[in-house]
């Protein structure tokens, strides 16, 4: 026989809550009752259905505590009303009490005194929407809220006060009714920042690169723009940022007693504009006093000390941070880099692929600071891990790709030392050429990246580079305009690994076969057929390359056959230009090869503006040696060649070096016009600042050039076509302020052209505007910044450079990099050192592939 269930009052309802469970015997097992009503109590504005349904006990169903506690919960984040239930126990079951209290509402909130910000951008901040109801209780919120969101946007005098009914009102029945009473006030401008004290820390750089204090920490808040409405608004949030990001500005330079405060706020009269006035006490910079190294190793998870695997010595040569140099968080992270590139090199290996155990690791050096002797003692810490060897080296994701493409990039073979440097130089070469790449959907592709896999040997690890093939077929339809080649656009096709011996099974099935990698794909080999009539310049071009035609791996000879034919329309005539030739390369190493070939072609000079024979009344408008070139002259070369690339992109590099040498011989031995000689030089090296582990930096670039050319014996010159030219915004002959072909010597007015040639540049590299990957916190560049520096100069005679000749020019280049394959470029060229007859050209622009 079932025993009583519960105990308290078998009649009136008991004051049990939810939380009030009902007792039962324990001698029997525990039967719960049944639910015959429910009572609803203290609601005015909801039904009982809604607040029973909210509850989820159901009448005639079994008594569920678990259900009503969640139920009090449901109706308090519903409805919100807070609730309690009370039961009674009758016969064949319980009864059960549901007693509410509702919360105050206010069915339409009123906001008044917003001018410069609309009601529903005033609704978006205080998180309502229009018409929504407002429970009296979350009205402080509401007012942080909108506070909050006027600060943010530069309202910083901005009020509000929440106008409540009081509590008589609401007892009488009157309606609720919240007002939000908003003074915006003025929104404030930062006109500038003045730092105080701020004396012994050093400016940065030289010249147009020099940086002080506010740059260099890189502070939002310093009122440096060229327009007032450009500036940026006072937030007090960015104000304390940027406090932070000065104080810890001398902390990484070793100033660790510097304090940083704000001294004061300085407004106009009319309170919308505001000089910040930042006061610093610098004190004493720290100097190292010397660094301990503690090598360690992972046991079952604990750190241990080990024995180190170099001799102290060995290590101390490599690191920055020396007895008596002053302290420098950069220094800091150049000796991480260069520890782990050495440890790295003998296959002690830092990768989030393998196991703490397995893993090298910098962890945070111990800092000892004595603030007497104002130095500071440095203990690196380092988990040497476990040193690694390559059983197997693997390709995924080269679905159409053949493998000894990728394989003759890869350096590492079975059986090596897990060498780091040498494994991510390999992927730095799989990603430099540009196969898995989809110019069309660049944030969502798969970039080509690399692993370990662990084998039955923890020593022995399989490599593996994974990757993602891409659009490597591409149909480009450009239009493009600079001040330099005018208004041209056509087509490009280029299918940069392509399979010339690998064609579609039939001709029906050809265009779907291509599509789909199936046909023409996966060897490696580039072709580009280009197509591009223009205003001024107009190019016609087929190019094929197979980099290893004998299928050599590493050890690859390569062949190129390139064909083109150029329209190139000056002022005082035209040009046309063709050549066929082929080229023959052998690889060097990974990264360098040499090359030789042969070419013939032909350049045809006519349309002089003002031609035939001078005369006193009729002179000619271009330089006598041009004259003399007038009609169609051959062009027979041999060409040879030296290649060095470590680039990282393409199409956009940020890192690494790329030079280039090449001579070639015209001779009327093999059917040349012209007998004469030529060779240049070209060098480029990118490097960036800041860590590593950063997406976006700052950054540099370095590039020179050099040439010389002379004719063959006797009397022989070299044609004024083939002289170099300096001027405009080509990568190799440009000089950025002046006109192509804009850099004297001159003359009758026109360039004259040189036999001698030295030219170079330097770029500091910044982002300008930048953007978060889809799905991902990587931040990539949008736009990207330049300051210049370009320099050169011409010289009429071979192996002659006169210095006083010299031209310069500086400037500010801007670049949209989201599409790299379709270059957007902005430049604002400033002549320093300009010349009699030069042409000269402040700005330049162009769009579309060059």
């Amino acid at each position: 026989m079932l025993r009583a269930l519960l105990l308290g009052c078998a009649v009136a309802f008991g004051p049990a809550t939810a939380h009030s469970r009902p007792l039962v015997l324990q001698d029997e097992p525990q039967v719960l009752p049944r639910v015959l009503a429910i009572e609803v109590e203290g609601n005015q504005r909801f039904t009982d259905s809604q607040l029973i349904a909210a509850l989820g006990q159901e009448v005639g169903g079994v008594l569920s505590q678990d259900r009503i506690d969640a139920g009090i919960k449901t109706l308090w984040s519903d409805f919100h009303v807070h609730s309690k239930v009370q039961f009674r126990n009758v016969v064949g079951g319980v009864e059960l009490k549901l007693i509410v209290q509702e919360m105050p509402v206010d069915l339409e909130p009123r906001f008044v005194g917003n001018v410069e910000e609309s009601l529903d951008t005033v609704l978006e901040w205080a998180g309502l929407e229009p018409g929504a109801e407002l429970f009296l209780h979350e009205a402080p919120l509401v007012r942080q809220r909108l506070i909050d969101a006027y600060e943010r946007e530069g309202y910083y005098f901005v009020e509000v006060d929440v106008v409540m009914p009081d509590q008589d009102a609401l007892a009488g029945g009157q309606a609720e009714d919240v007002i939000f009473q908003i003074r915006e006030g003025p929104l404030v401008k930062v006109t500038g920042m003045e730092v105080e004290g701020a004396d012994a820390f050093p400016d940065t750089g030289w010249l147009f690169w020099a940086s002080d204090f506010l740059e260099v920490a890189d502070v939002e808040l310093d009122g440096n723009r060229l327009l007032f409405w450009w500036r940026d608004e006072l937030v007090d949030r960015t104000l304390q940022a940027d406090l932070i990001a000065m104080r810890q500005l001398y902390r990484n330079y070793g100033w660790f007693d510097a304090v940083v405060e704000l001294d004061r706020l300085e407004f106009n009269a009319e309170r919308d504009r505001v000089t910040i006035h930042v006061h610093v006490d610098e004190g004493p910079r720290y100097t190292v006093a010397g660094v301990d190294f503690e090598t360690l190793e992972y046991v079952d998870g604990e750190e241990r000390p080990a024995a180190s695997y170099y001799p102290l010595a060995e290590l101390e040569e490599l690191i920055e941070l020396t007895p008596g140099e002053p302290f420098s968080q950069a220094k800091l992270f150049a000796d991480q880099r260069a520890l782990r590139k050495h440890y790295g090199r003998d296959g002690y290996i830092a990768h989030s692929s393998l196991g703490p155990e397995a893993s090298w690791d910098f962890l945070e050096p111990l800092m000892v600071y004595d603030v007497y002797a104002h130095t500071v003692q440095l203990t690196y810490r380092i988990v040497q891990g476990r040193q690694q060897y390559i059983q197997e080296v693997r390709i995924k994701g080269n679905v159409h790709t053949e493998d000894r493409v990728l394989r003759r990039l890869v350096t590492v073979d079975p059986g090596d030392v897990a060498d780091l440097v040498e494994i991510e130089d390999s992927l730095r070469r799989i990603r430099s050429t540009g196969f898995f790449d989809d110019p069309l959907n660049p944030q969502g592709h798969f970039q080509p990246t690399f692993r370990f896999i662990e084998t039955d040997d923890p020593q022995w690890k399989d490599l593996e580079y994974e990757v993602e093939e891409g659009n490597d077929l591409q149909f480009t339809f450009t239009g493009n305009f600079s001040f330099d080649s005018g208004l041209y656009g056509g087509m490009t096709v280029t299918k940069s690994n392509f399979a010339l011996f690998d064609p579609p099974s039939s001709f029906w099935s050809a265009l779907g076969e291509i599509q789909d990698k199936r046909a023409f794909h996966g060897a490696g080999e580039t072709l580009s057929l280009s197509l591009q009539p223009g205003t001024e310049f107009s190019q016609y071009r087929l190019r094929w390359t197979d980099p290893d035609i004998l299928k050599r791996h590493r050890d690859r000879i390569s062949l190129t056959v390139d064909g083109y034919q150029n329209f190139r329309f000056y002022d005082p005539y035209d040009e046309e230009r063709r050549d066929l030739s082929v080229r023959v390369g052998r690889q060097l190493g990974a990264d360098s090869s040499v090359w030789a070939g042969a070419g013939v072609g032909d350049v045809k000079v006519s349309d002089f503006f003002n031609g035939g024979a001078p005369s006193l009344f009729s002179p000619i408008d271009v330089p006598l040696d041009l004259a003399a070139q007038e009609g169609t002259s051959t062009l027979v070369h041999l060409d040879s060649g030296y290649r060095y690339n470590t680039l990282d992109s393409r199409f956009v590099p940020r890192e690494g070096t790329r030079f280039s040498a090449s001579t070639s011989l015209y001779s009327s031995a093999v059917g040349s016009d012209f007998d004469f000689w030529t060779a240049s030089a070209f060098f480029d090296r990118y490097g960036q600042f800041g860590s590593e582990f950063d997406d976006v930096r700052t950054g540099w670039a370095l590039r020179g050039g050099a040439g010389v050319s002379d004719g063959i014996g006797g009397d022989e010159e070299v044609p004024y076509t083939e002289r170099f030219f300096l001027g405009g915004t080509g990568s190799q002959f440009g000089l950025r302020g002046f006109e192509l072909r804009g850099v004297g010597p001159n003359e009758e007015g026109f360039a004259q052209g040189g036999h001698t040639f030295l030219r170079g540049a330097a770029e500091f590299r910044f982002p300008v505007i930048t953007s978060y990957q889809s799905g991902s916190t990587d931040r990539f560049e949008v736009v990207r910044g330049a300051l210049f520096l370009d320099a050169g100069v011409l010289g009429v005679d071979p192996w002659d450079l006169d210095f006083d000749e010299v031209r310069a020019s500086t400037g500010i280049a801007f670049s949209l990099s989201i599409f790299p394959q379709v270059p957007i470029t902005l430049s604002f060229g400033f002549p320093l050192i300009d010349g009699m007859g030069d042409d000269k050209r402040v700005f330049s622009f162009s769009i579309g592939f060059q």
